[in-house]
């Protein structure tokens, strides 16, 4: 695996400013978050990236899942290149709370996720508790260095409830890689979604227990990684 020397943050973010007197909306990603400033991944379209001037008012939309929409109000200061992305990328200045106390600051929180479709195997651990191997087949929709997001069809009679102790079997893929894993996690979320397809329950994972072998989250942060490179570079190019 590559040895990269950033600590990338990679929150999938849309990036509001006006142009020409229009608001308007560009993909991006957060590569990293500082007390004072945030950097990101600079706008861009039809494969050329837009200048962004300094004092541009920048306003970051986020919509975790499971969560309530979120945006922060910032400043542009720089726009420059990053030659261990190799990307440009947009340096934006942190609200000041004592001259802006109404405006909220980005904060780091998990490990950011990259949305990803992949078969999840879960299995219950046995414990005082649980004397019976439920297993459940499941579909990813994100994962990130420490937990990972899936989705099983309501009317599934079986449940994982918050607390409970499962194993997640899965595969992933990139380039040329394949990488199969077999994590311990705790069940930390829960809840019910509709969507196009039909009603599902989603069942949030996190992995930061003692069985986390440290080699397997170094992979794990390495595939996200690669993934929301790749998906971010695809969107530029309008693939």
């Amino acid at each position: 695996m590559k040895n990269r020397t950033i600590d990338i943050v990679n929150r999938a973010v849309e990036i509001e400013m006006e142009v020409d007197s229009q608001p308007l909306r560009y993909p991006s990603f957060i590569i990293t978050i500082e007390p004072d400033t945030v950097e990101v991944f600079s706008p861009v379209e039809n494969d050329q990236v837009i200048e962004v001037p300094f004092g541009t008012e920048i306003i970051l939309h986020e919509k975790p899942i499971g969560k309530p929409p979120e945006q922060y109000k910032l400043t542009a200061l720089a726009e420059g290149w990053n030659d261990e992305l190799e990307a440009s990328v947009l340096i934006l200045a942190q609200p000041d709370p004592l001259l802006e106390p109404n405006e909220r600051q980005v904060q780091l929180r998990e490990l950011a996720y990259e949305y990803v479709s992949i078969p999840v195997l879960l299995t219950q651990v046995l414990s005082d508790k649980t004397d019976i191997e439920e297993v459940f087949e499941t579909q990813s929709v994100n994962i990130s260095g420490s937990g990972i997001l899936v989705k099983l069809a309501e009317s599934e009679e079986r449940s994982l409830v918050r607390g409970e102790q499962v194993t997640a079997e899965f595969c992933v893929e990139f380039q040329e890689i394949t990488r199969e894993f077999r994590l311990v996690g705790n069940v930390v979320r829960e809840f019910s979604k509709s969507e196009p397809e039909g009603d599902f329950r989603f069942v949030a994972l996190s992995f930061n227990i003692p069985e986390f072998d440290k080699q397997d989250r170094e992979d794990l942060i390495e595939f996200v990684l690669d993934l929301q490179i790749a998906n971010y570079t695809q969107s530029r190019m309008g693939g």
